[in-house]
């Protein structure tokens, strides 16, 4: 089923998105307390926040991957820690993108990709419990962007739905804004 669904997506995905290499950076945010996880750990109701540095390259039709940096602030631990416990977090992770839909709007276009990927974070607070230091998932989601030929960047929005493999932490969804500025020229 899943093997049919992935071929549906490479087929119908706009031809005419053109990838190109991007340096992408921005502001994300985590949740781990939103009601549609359903879990009962995530209890940190203050989240996290980062700033994060991608770098995009074109691999064709289309679709591109990235390579992603980030670095931040872990707030209110949980249950584990008293409630004003926060840590650094600092995290690596690459995804590939499939361009779903183009959408022109006026002289601008707004762009949809679906995006899938591998994170690894690094939390040394956590450490003192019986999680570990370093924590890893798999991140699902959408990649957004909005693209004016008269700037010299695009912005960009993706929301990302984080599962935790292992016990190491939790799961979450995270929410990227940023910008994206082209650093070569457009490829097929």
């Amino acid at each position: 089923m899943f093997k049919k669904q992935l071929i549906i997506l490479f087929s119908v995905a706009p031809l005419c998105i053109k990838a190109q290499q991007n340096l992408e950076a921005g502001y994300s945010w985590l949740n781990f307390s939103s009601q549609i996880l359903n879990n009962s750990a995530n209890n940190n109701l203050k989240g996290a926040q980062a700033l994060y540095l991608q770098y995009a390259l074109p691999l064709g039709r289309g679709v591109q991957i990235a390579y992603r940096s980030e670095i931040g602030n872990l707030q209110n631990l949980g249950k584990p820690f008293k409630s004003y416990t926060n840590s650094t977090l600092a995290g690596i992770g690459a995804e590939i993108r499939v361009p779903v839909l183009s959408m022109p709007i006026k002289q601008s276009k707004l762009q949809l990709a679906g995006s899938m990927g591998y994170n690894f974070h690094y939390i040394p607070r956590i450490a003192s419990t019986d999680s570990k230091s370093f924590t890893s998932h798999v991140s699902t989601g959408a990649y957004i962007q909005f693209v004016n030929p008269k700037l010299p960047f695009a912005i960009q929005f993706q929301p990302t739905w984080n599962q935790r493999l292992n016990n190491d932490f939790r799961t979450h969804i995270q929410y990227r804004l940023g910008v994206s500025f082209p650093i070569a020229k457009k490829s097929n």
